[in-house]
Formats: structure tokens, sequence, C-alpha cells
């Protein structure tokens, strides 16, 4: 098992992130295991979880727009107009992050999300396919 330091950083009831350096993060190969010292101030008897294992397919930690369109949606959307069916789904924390990765932001094309660059692409990939009577619905 490797320790790593943690990307992921903790926030205090005052607002303030902080990463304590008593709890580590390890990553075996698609495996993250978190362990957080337990907290004294809550008893002796104390069954708070300090344990939690996540399996991942990958971690796009600062990642640009693109590279998670591009990792994550793009052979979604493609296989979708190819007859199958696709979902992509965030799920997280308040304040994660979700609807900007799903939508974007609008000052900058550069940074908008999964949304927008799917229908571009379903759009672009409908123009490539001349011979084909491909109808979108959306709601």
């Amino acid at each position: 098992m490797i320790n790593v330091p943690s990307p992921m950083y903790w926030l205090e009831p005052n607002g303030e992130s902080y990463l304590p350096p008593q709890d580590c993060v390890t990553s075996p190969q698609e495996l993250i295991d978190i362990h957080l010292k337990k907290d004294t101030r809550k008893g002796v008897v104390n069954n708070q979880q300090t344990d939690w294992s996540f399996k991942l397919d990958g971690v796009l930690h600062n990642a640009s727009q693109d590279l998670v369109y591009e990792t994550v949606a793009k052979d979604v959307v493609s296989q979708a107009l190819d007859g199958y069916n696709g979902t992509i789904m965030c799920y997280g924390q308040t304040g994660a992050g979700k609807t900007y990765t799903m939508t974007g932001a609008t000052e900058n094309y550069r940074h908008r999300g999964i949304l927008p660059r799917a229908l571009q692409q379903v759009f672009r990939m409908i123009e490539e396919r001349p011979t084909h009577a491909i109808t979108v619905r959306i709601s």
C-alpha cells in the first residue's frame, strides 16, 4: 500500500480548510482508502467512522472542462448516436462542482461544461451523417 499526500481538504465549521497531518489517504491501483484519526473529544466510546474505501476508474483532480469531457462523456455521446443508452451523472457533496462540471461557466467558451459540449458533438455528428434521418428531442 502506498501513502500519498491527500488532494482532499477538510472544511472546518469556521470556513477554513485544512489538511490534517495525522490523516492519510492511500491509493493501491484503483482503490482509494481514507483513514481519519478518531476524535478523542467525542469520548472513549465513540462510533465515529474513520475508514472509507472507494473503487474508482480515475480521479480528475484540477482537470480542465475539456479533459473532463474527453475522458468521461465523449464516448458516451458517440455511442448514444449509434443507438446505445448512455448516462452521465454527477454525484457529490454540496459545493463540489457538479453544476459547474455539467453546465460550465458562461463567461468563457473554453469553460463550457459537459452538456453544451455534448450538444455540440451531437449536432456535429448529425452533420457528418447526411444520409441518416435523425430527430433530436430534449426534455
